[in-house]
């Protein structure tokens, strides 16, 4: 489904929709699974009220300025975006009130976790995860509301202008709207033919490795479940020991990148070329 115009030359294309078992999901493009969450009713506002409503929660973020919440390196600048303030540990019912009461007032909340490989995610319409990429692959599972999304493809990523490497948002892009970007300070953003669609209660959304993504939350409360696994992370620990052994022993940059390249040979293109991207030679 095709849910929002860009304002760019070229025209997005929609993701199709499979069922569970489509040999379209190895096939390292995004596609909408239907039919995975034979449950997502359990999932309601309410039966996680019944549930979890008195379980303390931490994770939780306000915005009085925007509904773009971005990932921070911790390391590079605390925890969190500048503009969101980490709110106290509050129980969940707590959290649920406060966001359904702030709906009127320009604030946002937002519950996460910490990066695992499984998150719970709840956000309120328009809350959006602004453009990225992620060096695993992800399933997200709607369990409750909508998300929309879209998605521009791993060999991209130098046209979507992501923060230098180092900076505490360097897999993000520095576009603030990528549906009426300034083209002007990011031509070659232009030229990306962007994959869209919605995300209903009860399917999910397969992201393959590098692919950047910018979701959105639809109208009413969102609840999603995603999941993260990288099959590449053996490989690539070997890569940056053996990278890490050449510059000890003073090899030139052009030759540790040569020896990472080859290491690299058999990876898929968006892992191969994000890693060798990513290091800083």
């Amino acid at each position: 489904m095709l849910w929002a115009k860009r304002s760019v030359p070229v025209d997005d294309v929609a993701a199709d929709v499979v069922d569970a078992g489509d040999a379209a999901i190895q096939a390292d493009r995004p596609v909408v699974v239907d039919g995975l969450a034979s449950r997502a009713g359990d999932w309601t506002v309410a039966k996680l009220l019944d549930a979890i409503g008195d379980v303390q929660v931490r994770n939780v973020f306000i915005s009085e300025q925007s509904a773009r919440f971005l990932y921070f390196k911790a390391d590079r600048a605390g925890d969190t975006s500048p503009h969101l303030q980490r709110a106290p540990p509050m129980r969940f019912r707590e959290f649920v009130e406060r966001s359904q009461a702030a709906c009127s007032t320009g604030r946002h909340y937002y519950l996460t976790a910490q990066l695992t490989s499984s998150l719970l995610w709840m956000a309120l319409d328009a809350t959006c995860s602004p453009l990225h990429y992620d060096m695993c692959h992800g399933l997200l599972l709607q369990m409750a509301g909508q998300k929309r999304f879209i998605m521009f493809p791993p060999d991209g990523i130098p046209d979507a202008y992501m923060h230098p490497v180092g900076h505490a948002h360097d897999r993000q892009s520095q576009i603030n709207d990528i549906c009426h970007p300034d083209l002007a300070a990011f031509p070659a953003f232009a030229g990306l033919r962007g994959t869209q669609g919605v995300v209903e209660p009860g399917q999910a959304l397969v992201i393959p490795y590098g692919w950047m993504h910018q979701i959105e939350a639809g109208p009413g409360l969102s609840i999603s479940v995603s999941f993260r696994w990288n099959p590449y992370e053996g490989l690539l620990r070997q890569v940056s020991t053996s990278v890490h052994a050449a510059r000890t022993c003073g090899l030139p940059p052009a030759a540790c990148a040569g020896i990472a390249g080859n290491l690299l040979h058999d990876a898929p293109s968006a892992v191969r070329d994000i890693y060798l991207r990513r290091m800083q030679w």
